[in-house]
């Protein structure tokens, strides 16, 4: 069997298989996929990974959003890097983007919501956590089939981009949540702030101390 951390869930190999959101997913040789898809459909079990994973990077990315000296929004150590209130923006907005993902069969490139209002760190942070509850809820009631139905994103009504909704979910989600997120942290680093190791029980034991440079700031 196969353990998803997260949950605790034991689940043969076959089932992730077949939850996964990638049409062509790899399955074992010697298992006969119709067999494998009628057990996983008929056997109630968590949601598929790519949905509990993704939920699990929005709430650490909220966790480190929280950390932000809110004197320092607007500080950046560089021209050419976005401010801590870019990236924070960034942030709101791809979780609410996940949100449209798993609710909704197609996405309007230039739809975006208003956001002028989100002047202060509270005010961020309260509709993040407010997306990030319904991405939740979204996440709870996706199965893989779901994830494998087509999704896709257009422009004046043409489409720009095709794909699987989990591969959606991974491409416009998962992926920028993550990289956003350790630009956010290598920046909180310079300010002197300590940001939540990713993987702590197995951390390098030569990582070095917040740099004092990069502008001189500290929170």
């Amino acid at each position: 069997s196969w353990t998803l951390q997260q949950t605790g869930a034991a689940v043969s190999f076959e089932a992730v298989a077949v939850w996964s959101p990638d049409v062509g997913a790899a399955r074992p040789s010697l298992v006969d996929p119709t067999e494998v898809a009628e057990v996983a459909a008929s056997t109630p079990g968590p949601p598929p990974a790519i949905a509990t994973e993704v939920v699990t990077e929005i709430v650490r990315t909220g966790d480190m959003l929280r950390q932000i000296p809110p004197a320092h929004l607007d500080w950046s150590p560089h021209p050419q890097v976005p401010t801590l209130r870019t990236l924070a923006l960034r942030l709101v907005r791809i979780v609410a983007r996940v949100g449209w993902i798993l609710d909704l069969d197609s996405i309007e490139l230039t739809y975006e919501p208003d956001m002028s209002d989100l002047q202060t760190l509270d005010q961020m942070m309260a509709t993040y956590l407010a997306n990030q509850r319904a991405v939740r809820r979204l996440a709870a009631d996706t199965d893989g089939a779901n994830l494998r139905e087509m999704w896709q994103l257009e422009r004046n009504g043409a489409v720009v981009v095709r794909l699987a909704r989990g591969n959606a979910v991974r491409l416009f989600g998962l992926v920028p949540v993550v990289h956003h997120r350790a630009e956010m942290a290598l920046m909180l680093t310079a300010l002197g702030i300590r940001t939540e190791h990713p993987y702590a029980p197995w951390a390098f034991e030569d990582t070095a101390p917040p740099p004092a440079a990069w502008g001189g700031i500290s929170p």
